[in-house]
This record gives C-alpha cells, sequence and structure tokens, in this order.
C-alpha cells in the first residue's frame, strides 16, 4: 500500500460504490477522467479503469459539483436533512446545470487513451473514506 506521500491526486469522486468508479483524478500529473470497467464474467465492477485526459474547464465544473455534493454530505452528517432530499433544495438548480455541463463536456471524451489498474488509499476523515489518492498501473495492450 502507497504512504500517505505517494500516488496521484484525486480531485473527485462522480460515482462510488465500495471504491471509486468514476471520477477525476491525476495521471502522470494531468486530471484525467476515470472510469471502473464492469467485468462482464464476474458480473460486478472490475479491476481496470479507462482513463482519459480532461481539461480545465470540465475539472472546474466537476469540483464545482464536488462542493455541493459537501454541504449536502455535511448537512446529512448534522441531522440537517435526510437521504432522500439530494442535493440541498437551495443547490438544486446550480446541481442540474453543473450535471448537464459536466456530462456533455465528458461526453466528447467517451473514447478513453488508456486503462489501468489502480490502488487506492484513503486517510480516512471524509465521507466515502476520502479524500483518496491513487496509484496508477498501466495496463500495456
Amino acid at each position: 500500500m502507497p504512504s500517505e506521500n505517494e500516488g496521484e491526486s484525486v480531485h473527485t469522486v462522480l460515482v462510488y460504490y465500495d471504491k471509486p468508479l468514476r471520477g477525476i483524478a491525476d495521471f502522470e500529473g494531468r486530471p484525467h477522467l476515470f472510469q471502473c470497467e464492469w467485468d462482464k464474467k464476474y458480473d460486478h465492477w472490475g479491476e481496470t479503469y479507462s482513463l482519459t485526459p480532461v481539461d480545465q474547464t470540465a475539472l472546474d465544473v466537476a469540483l464545482r459539483k464536488e462542493a455541493i455534493w459537501e454541504r449536502w454530505a455535511t448537512a446529512h452528517y448534522k441531522g440537517r436533512t435526510t437521504m432522500k432530499i439530494f442535493p440541498l433544495p437551495e443547490d438544486r438548480p446550480a446541481w442540474d446545470a453543473l450535471e448537464k455541463e459536466l456530462n456533455d463536456l465528458l461526453e466528447v471524451r467517451a473514447r478513453p487513451t488508456m486503462m489501468a489498474e489502480a490502488e487506492w488509499t484513503s486517510d480516512g476523515s471524509l465521507f466515502a473514506d476520502g479524500p483518496f489518492r491513487v496509484q496508477w498501473k498501466p495496463i500495456l495492450r
């Protein structure tokens, strides 16, 4: 397992289920969309991720979405909202606009430039065990 100072930065996790499945993290110091691949043989999320470079605009939009999620998570953990209410009502218009904008930005990057396996680490101090770091192990094909 890598030490706290090793690995690449994970900017945001867009989908999490037992581990980060989709988000934006650095690969070789530059932001990339990562997407966990579905393992058809075992009918669950696999260990392989596609990596696709993203520009600063996509990263900025993703980070604005992350800030909305963090506001909701803070309110939820303090008992000020429930799982049924997401995002917070005052953030709904911005969330919907950012969701559409980010999907549009990432859709044009549908073709991954490489595949890699990931080793995730976290200090466990934030929600869903974050903040994360990742070490990528490129898969040569």
